[in-house]
């Protein structure tokens, strides 16, 4: 008998905590025109940040995929932040002040 691997994947969806890279599925980082750092999940910008600011955006994909990977952003930068949904509603919580993030984009100051 051989020792087993661990099981990695790149589906969607699946996230092994501890990852020394953020997923790539489907998942892009770019410096905009502004200087700021944006990762790009699909086709949405669902994390943007500097020194000053993060924008956090659905791109009105309110899904748990969307939010995984807002939280795995958060995880893999330092940011901060986590974004979690309580009855249907989500919310975005940043230094112990949560607040609801009604909108498809919300930004927190840094």
């Amino acid at each position: 008998m051989g020792l087993s691997q661990p099981h990695v994947s790149n589906q969607p969806g699946e996230y092994q905590p501890g990852r020394s890279q953020l997923p790539t599925y489907k998942t892009k980082v770019n410096i905009n025109a502004d200087g700021q750092t944006e990762v790009v999940y699909h086709q949405t910008a669902v994390v943007t940040f500097d020194p000053e600011q993060i924008i956090l955006n659905t791109g009105g994909w309110r899904t748990r995929s969307t939010k995984m990977r807002m939280n795995q952003v958060s995880d893999y930068y330092g940011l901060g932040f986590r974004v979690f949904q309580k009855a249907g509603d989500w919310f975005v919580d940043y230094k112990d002040n949560a607040q609801p993030f009604d909108t498809d984009s919300i930004t927190v100051a840094r």
